[in-house]
Order: C-alpha cells, then structure tokens, then sequence
C-alpha cells in the first residue's frame, strides 16, 4: 500500500488525481508531494520492494513538465551513499537516468537525453539485468540505451527505506517531483522487449465488462471489479439468446433495461464497445440507446440506421454525431465510440467511420444512472441483440479497437494463391476482389508462379511493363482510411532501378508503398507529401516491406526493422480512386518482379506485430 505525503486541503488537495493516458493520475507539486510505502499516515520500509541481487524492471507513465532535479520513484536514501535504486532527473546533464547503487555509492546507470520527452505523456521502463550485465532503457516500448553493469553485478540491494513515488521519502527537499505519474509497475524479473511494447500498448482493462452470460435471472453481473453490475426490467419477449460470443442479450424494442444503479461514467475521457444485432432501430424520438446516462447516449439512429451518439451539455445545444454506412437488421456489428474531451470518433468493425474528431461541447457529469438499452424514461429502447459491452475510463486507440474486434487482422488481404485467371481474391471477407492486368500478355500462366518461387502458397510476377491488379474503390468503402494505416507486401524485385509502385491508392494522394531506387519509401498524404524512406532493397532477393502511420509517425520497415522514420500528424486524405498493386495507374513506375502476401491494416501495426508478419511469412523454399 502507498499512502500521501504533502497534499493539503484547500487548493493542493484537489490537484491530487488528473487525467491522464488512463484514467487518473496522481499530480505531484515539486514541493513537498510524495507517495510512500507505509500504513496509516507513516511511510515505512517494505521488504517485497527490496530488489535484493535479483532482475527487476519498473515501468510508469509520467508527464515531465520541465528540466529540475526530480526523483520520480525508487527505494534509496539519496543523502548518503546507501544501497538501493532510483529513477530520476538529472538537471546537470539534462538526462534521465534509471540508476543502481551499492552501499559505498558507485552506481551504474542507463540514461537518455530528457528535452524531447519534456511536457507531453511517455512511457519510461527500466531493466536491470543482471544475468546479462546490462541496465536497458526504453521510453514508449523502444529501447532508447542499454549500459553495461559494472560496479553492482551481485549487489545486494535490500535497505531500509520506504519505496517512493515523487521523492526519496522526504530526504532532499530539492528532489521533489513536479509533474504528472501514473500505472507504475515493478517485476521482478527483467521483461524482454516484446512484453514491454505490450504493455505500452494495450493499456488498463475496462471499467465495466458485461459478456451476458448468465443465462436467466434478473442480474446482468459487471467483470471487471468495479461493481457495475445491473438489474434486468425485462420487456415481455427480451431475454438471454445466443450471442456473437457465447449468450447474449435480446432487447425487446418496448420496456427492456439493464440500470446500473448510479452514475460512474461522469466527464472523464470514454471508450464504449459491443457487439450488436438490431431487429429495428429502436423506439423514440431519436434512436435505441445501447448506453447512456442522462448526458450522454450512444446508440443507433433509426434515421439511416447509423450508428449515432448524441449529447447534452449544460448551457448548449444537443450535439449529435453520426457514422456513414447503414447498419443493417440481421447483422452484428463490432462498434465503438471513444471522446477525448471534447472530440469524438465512432468505429464499425474496427474502421473509422464518418468524419475523423468530430467536436462536441465539454462533457458534463450524467443526470441519471448509467442505462444498457434503454434511456432513463424508457422511451429510447434498443431494438435487437447486445453482446460483450465494455467501457474504458480512457480512449482506446485504433490498435487497441482492432485487436478487440478481430485479433487485428487486416482489412484487405491478397495472398496471391490463386494460381490462374485474372481474379485476386480478398481473404479478408471484404469483397476488395482485384482484376489482373497483362497489358499486352493476356495469358496468365506466365504471371502465376509455383509454391518453390513464392514466399506462401502461390505469387504473381510482374514484367515492369504493364503488368498491374486494380481494386475498385467506392464512396465510403474500408479503403478510404482517413486515420491510421499499415501497408506491407512481400517483394522480390528484379531490379531496383527507378520508381517502382508495389502499392498505391492515387499517387499524388491517400497512400502507396513504393521503392525509389533502392530504397522504401512510405508514403500517406496528411497535408501534403509525407513519406518516410530509408533502407536497402536488394534484387534478386525475397524481402518483407511495410509502412505504418500511427497519428504521430510514418515507420518504414524492412525484414522486421525499423530503416526510417519521420514524424507527422493529422489525418490522411481520402480519395474514391482504384487501388493498384505493382504499379501507379499511369504509363510508368510498373514493378518488375514477384509480389506476394498484400495486406491493408486500418491501423498501425507495432513494431512487434511487423516483426511477427515478416517472420510468418518465410516459406519453406528459401532461406
């Protein structure tokens, strides 16, 4: 347990917790906050944080607001050379160091440079392996250092200090910590890199999980802890059904709800999900509600059948916002909203639909309890199945929203196995079917190549002439991605001189991979030219390629690695143009060689997932 040292009542106390990445944060003063080990109001030495000479590893989320001599957290007495472990600030040499001590004070230490890390939420792990010799240092699920232990290899770290958050326990007053901290962890263990990324990643859990599968009865029971669960008013033909995932439940349309008995949705950043299957598009004057609270409802619109969420903010207007695409009777549907203070995003089957953050007045707390399926006065009924409803006190990201709706497969997928005729299958089950060129070969058996040439199954060869596979595009399709994206193929060009087009969805707009030469070349128009290049594409050779944007980078990737990077926001231009693979559309910049495995993911991939498509994708024909 941690207890508070330093807030105050009056204008300190209610800094206390903020928003931050997930949820709240505690939000420390630089003056005389802290959190320690202890009980009651007296902090006090805990041995299950003493780290001994074993492995550990501490993560946390922390917003660093400027460059002074901090002490995030750590179990040491930094008045005298004592044994024992610190992550902190160094003002001097403007760095931020996870540091080891032995009882006469040599250190050994890993540190990365702290200004581009300054004012804005990260992710800060330490490794201390010493069954490796090394102390590793990563900042956002990326290795930033890695240091060589030299001074306390077999150290014994045990002390008699309290564990600190925000301070040493009071020691120094000039090493108070004056930010934001959040979600620390500690293991004692050195986790690899691939757990750390995934912690990054994949945040907290819900703060509210219903799967319905109890079956009968008058509960709808809440998974994740919080003590959510609800009472059943039943309509005359609602009940439990079968499910997307196991059971469900029916919603009849009339003067069916789940009410949750309070309020815990409130002003603070919001994720909801669920599986749904409507029969109607619900009673009222407006749509079926599957959450809502007085302020705030997210359902669908019987206008269109969209999905829709409207709210109602003190001292403004009603504000809806709505998807594109109808949602049909008979279908289930992933769907997810997210709002980010005052911005809105609303998803259907994993994609971004209608316009990129929507704006919305400041939310407001709820005036009723929180209601499944129903408003408040009953009058805004859902009219079908519900299935797997979960909310977030954070906003899930398109990662995050893909990995729950379908393990983050992609959204168009080419294997390339068909081996004749001139259809290029979608495995996707999207229906983004493409149409092989020959140009002036109408034969196929040329273009199809056997399992020994290829990387799995089958692959198409393309003579760099006019040779291309074109996927119409229609208004609103998956295609059009606005937000996020990966694009990734594997390759083996005969030669990588010139231009050379492996993907591209209008090349003076929206996305395409490509190779300049011998080098890849992502690109994704948010504004304007934004690409990133980097690395070496061999001839003669099978590589994997990729490019992603996550909102913040362009990534490109050969064979799993990182080879450029540039940084870049906003949202990608949209375009109803055919979509081609192996060259631009035009007369020029075919691709000369084999092209196999094309996938399209709306959103980005981790380094990990990159990593885990190239190393799936080896055949057994080649090394």
């Amino acid at each position: 347990n941690l207890i508070s040292k330093g807030w105050t009542a009056g204008a300190d106390g209610p800094q206390a917790t903020t928003t931050a990445v997930y949820g709240n944060a505690a939000q420390l003063d630089g003056v005389d906050d802290y959190l320690c080990s202890g009980s009651g109001t007296s902090c006090a030495d805990d041995n299950d944080l003493d780290m001994g000479a074993d492995n550990f590893t501490i993560e946390f989320w922390a917003k660093i607001a400027a460059d002074s001599f901090d002490i995030f957290l750590g179990k040491r007495n930094s008045l005298a050379a004592a044994a024992g472990y610190v992550f902190w600030h160094d003002a001097t040499d403007n760095e931020i160091k996870f540091e080891i001590a032995n009882s006469s004070g040599s250190e050994d230490y890993a540190s990365v440079a702290s200004t581009p890390y300054l004012g804005a939420w990260h992710y800060f792990t330490g490794v201390a392996d010493r069954t490796n010799k090394t102390l590793r240092f990563y900042i956002d699920g990326e290795q930033k250092n890695t240091s060589s232990i030299i001074n306390n290899l077999t150290t014994n770290l045990d002390n008699s200090e309290e564990f600190a958050i925000g301070g040493d326990g009071g020691q120094r007053a000039d090493r108070f910590y004056g930010g934001l901290i959040d979600d620390v962890k500690i293991y004692k263990t050195a986790r690899p890199p691939d757990q750390i990324l995934q912690d990054y990643l994949m945040g907290p859990g819900s703060i509210a999980s219903y799967n319905f599968e109890e079956k009968s009865g008058a509960t709808v029971n809440d998974l994740s802890g919080q003590g959510h669960s609800g009472a059943i008013t039943a309509g005359a033909s609602s009940g439990f059904v079968k499910g997307k995932i196991g059971r469900a439940y029916d919603f009849d349309g009339a003067n069916t709800k789940v009410d949750t008995g309070s309020e815990w949705i409130g002003t603070q950043n919001v994720s909801v999900s669920a599986w749904i299957k409507i029969d109607g598009y619900g009673e009222g004057p407006s749509l079926g509600k599957i959450i809502y609270n007085g302020k705030f409802g997210f359902g669908v619109n019987g206008v269109g059948a969209n999905m829709y969420i409207d709210f109602t903010n003190d001292g403004s207007a009603t504000k809806a916002v709505s998807a594109t695409g109808s949602i049909l009777t008979g279908t289930w549907y992933f769907v997810t909203m997210t709002r980010n203070g005052t911005t809105i995003n609303l998803y259907v089957n994993g994609v971004l639909s209608g316009t990129a953050n929507q704006t919305v007045a400041s939310p407001v707390a709820g005036t009723y309890n929180v209601i499944i399926g129903n408003s408040n006065g009953q009058d805004r009924t859902f009219d079908g199945i519900i299935d797997d409803l979960k909310v977030y006190n954070y906003v899930l990201t398109p990662w995050q929203i893909a990995q729950e709706y379908n393990g983050g497969k992609p959204m168009a997928h080419w294997k390339m196995d068909e081996g004749e005729n001139k259809t290029i299958y979608d495995w996707s089950g999207k229906g983004y079917n493409g149409a092989l060129s020959l140009g002036g070969s109408p034969a196929t058996s040329t273009a199809w190549q056997a399992e020994t040439s290829c990387t799995k199954g089958k692959c198409l060869s393309f003579d760099g002439t006019d040779d291309t596979v074109s996927i119409t595009d229609t208004t609103g399709s998956s295609l059009d991605i606005a937000n996020h994206a990966t694009l990734s193929a594997w390759i083996k060009p005969s030669n990588v001189a010139g231009s050379k087009y492996i993907i591209d969805k209008d090349d003076t707009a929206a996305y395409a991979l490509m190779l300049n030469g011998s080098s890849l070349v992502g690109y994704f128009d948010i504004g304007g030219s934004n690409s990133c290049s980097g690395g070496t594409v061999r001839a003669n050779e099978w590589q994997h390629v990729s490019a992603t944007y996550d909102g913040s980078y362009i990534r490109c990737y050969i064979n799993g690695k990182e080879v450029g990077k540039t940084a870049d926001s906003g949202s990608i231009d949209t375009q109803d143009t055919t979509l081609y693979i192996g060259s631009d559309g035009g007369a020029a910049n075919y691709f000369n060689g084999l092209i196999d495995e094309v996938k399209i993911y709306h959103y980005a991939l981790s380094p990990i997932d990159i990593r885990e498509d190239y190393n799936s994708g080896y055949g057994t024909y080649f090394k």
